[in-house]
């Protein structure tokens, strides 16, 4: 069985104006199959489920949450303010309520995953002094030097204060877990770009083998695990090594440094090594930023196709 292909509506969400035409778009770039991610909110999220429920697109997967609720939308906070790890129980539990009506829409859908972030430690505290301090380095990471003793630091006093949001995390999956199995719908928790978040290579271990179940696994993001490895920290294919046998899919972009979600072939990631580790019919999605301009797009799957990443 060969690759499932998806795009991700990451990258036309906003340009496309609706979600008939999100749809119309995706076909023409030549995808049948499209993961609707957390940016798209409840109109599109309606148009596009009309168009699947018409035989238009495949709706592969979703991205928690999904779709973004009206006070989201308004807030800006999108999906980091409902964190499934939270130690504000109301905040926890919103993230638990809009996670299943997520599970309940893939199901509806026919999708057969949905990508979970876990959440942070502190609450989302340290992720934005550390947003800050990576701003200037998406330029050039420059110098291991000059960046590695405030990551040090950081990742000390994460480590200090990651327990607590590690049960919460459980708490929140030990609910969750059981609605995904019973919608037959995968959860696939998604490696995090900020060092910050949880969970790392390790605390994916401890997780997957608390939750001995297929409807639990682990989501790669090619991009994310490249940008943590180029500084320095957990090898970006340790992940599949030590959990190949629980990836539910994988989120496909390049990397140059910390600079992700760029077309495959203008950075620096092994795609083939990547291949080596993943079941034949994992969920590929191609999850580009919006500024990627569409010829970019179509060199990039050509590079994949040239690869021969998607036979």
């Amino acid at each position: 069985m060969a690759m499932i292909f998806s795009l991700s509506t990451s990258w036309h969400y906003q340009s496309a104006g609706d979600g008939a035409r999100i749809v119309a778009k995706t076909r023409d770039i030549g995808f049948e199959n499209l993961e609707i991610n957390f940016q798209v909110k409840e109109t599109y999220f309606k148009e596009i489920a009309i168009n699947a429920r018409q035989g238009q697109i495949n709706i592969t997967s979703l991205h928690n949450i999904c779709p973004l609720t009206p006070e989201m939308e308004k807030a800006g906070n999108y999906i980091e303010f409902f964190d499934l790890a939270s130690n504000d129980n109301e905040i926890r539990k919103e993230a638990i309520r809009l996670s299943e009506r997520t599970l309940q829409n893939a199901a509806d859908l026919n999708a057969s995953a949905v990508v979970f972030h876990l959440g942070d430690v502190s609450d989302g505290t340290l992720r934005l002094e550390e947003k800050a301090f990576r701003k200037p380095l998406k330029a050039e990471l420059g110098p291991p030097e000059s960046y590695r003793a405030y990551f040090d630091k950081l990742l000390m006093r994460r480590d200090a204060g990651k327990d607590i949001h590690l049960d919460n995390a459980r708490r929140s999956l030990d609910y969750l877990v059981p609605v995904a199995e019973k919608l037959g719908v995968c959860i696939g928790m998604e490696n995090r770009y900020y060092v910050s978040q949880i969970p790392n290579c390790d605390e994916f271990g401890i997780l997957l083998s608390e939750y001995n179940t297929e409807y639990l696994g682990l989501w790669y993001d090619t991009g994310h695990a490249a940008n943590i490895s180029n500084l320095g920290y957990w090898d970006s294919l340790e992940y599949l090594r030590k959990y190949k046998d629980r990836v539910v899919g994988i989120h496909i972009h390049d990397c140059i440094g910390i600079r992700d979600h760029l077309p495959p072939g203008d950075g620096d990631i092994d795609f083939l090594a990547i291949k080596g580790f993943l079941p034949k019919d994992t969920l590929c999605v191609l999850e580009m930023r919006p500024q990627v301009a569409e010829e970019d797009l179509r060199r990039g799957v050509r590079h994949l196709r040239a690869l021969g990443f998607l036979d």
